[in-house]
């Protein structure tokens, strides 16, 4: 038994068993094997928004202090708990009314490579086919890691704009210029003429990569010629955190 669970465990006796945060504790120690139990219960206290009562400030801040979970991990059981609920209702219902509670769901994470298999068929980065493969092996139990290989062999990558490729070159050139700068303040014997070259190198990376950000900014708020469209910025997903209060608030 792990330190977490023997704390878990600990805290039960100084709750009642009506009281909302046992049944919380009590579904944490047990979400390994079902999973969903814990992340209904999240998903209802995310909404309810009850661990303010608790004197907790955030979400984020009761999940690590109660139940020792990460933030990473509420916020794939919770979206992975609506996402079923959403998509997938009558599983959540056969699992509910079985005592085999946790069988006939696949596992969070599997679920999450399925939302994110969604957002790629969303934005036409995924074919439609791949797509029911996919979901149709995480519903009977296909492992996770499988799961995210396939995803990942069968994702189209979304073409770069020529703006937002430069971009990122004359970053990265930008930052070995930096690099590159204090390697040579280190050597003492490094000639004069090198620490000048690659002051220049730095100043000139950092001017073009000032000038290429307002590119890249003008092309997405679209002051861009017509042909702009065809082109996708890669960037986070805001369903990633979604329903989820900022845990740098702390």
């Amino acid at each position: 038994m792990s330190q977490s669970e023997e704390k878990l465990i600990q805290k039960l006796d100084h709750y009642d068993v009506e009281d909302p945060r046992y049944a919380l504790i009590d579904a944490a120690l047990s979400f390994k094997s079902s999973w969903y139990l814990l992340a209904e219960r999240l998903s209802q206290l995310l909404s309810s928004k009850a661990f303010r009562d608790w004197g907790y400030a955030t979400f984020v801040s009761f999940c690590r202090q109660e139940l020792y979970l990460s933030p990473s991990t509420a916020n794939k059981l919770v979206r992975s708990y609506r996402w079923l609920d959403r998509k997938q209702p009558e599983s959540l219902r056969a699992v509910k009314d079985t005592s085999e509670a946790g069988k006939a769901l696949p596992d969070y994470q599997s679920v999450d490579v399925m939302m994110k298999a969604e957002r790629a068929l969303e934005k036409a980065e995924l074919k439609q086919e791949h797509y029911e493969d996919l979901v149709q092996k995480a519903m009977t139990g296909e492992p996770p890691a499988v799961l995210q290989q396939e995803f990942r062999e069968h994702r189209i990558e979304p073409l770069v704009s020529p703006e937002l490729a430069r971009e990122r070159l004359l970053r990265r050139l930008f930052d070995q210029s930096i690099k590159l700068t204090n390697i040579l303040l280190e050597l003492e014997e490094s000639p004069d003429v090198l620490m000048s070259h690659a002051d220049a190198l730095r100043e000139w990376s950092g001017e073009a990569l000032e000038q290429s950000q307002k590119e890249v900014l003008a092309l997405n708020e679209g002051d861009t010629p017509e042909n702009v469209g065809e082109y996708d910025e890669v960037k986070s997903d805001p369903a990633d955190s979604e329903g989820y209060e900022d845990s740098s608030h702390e």
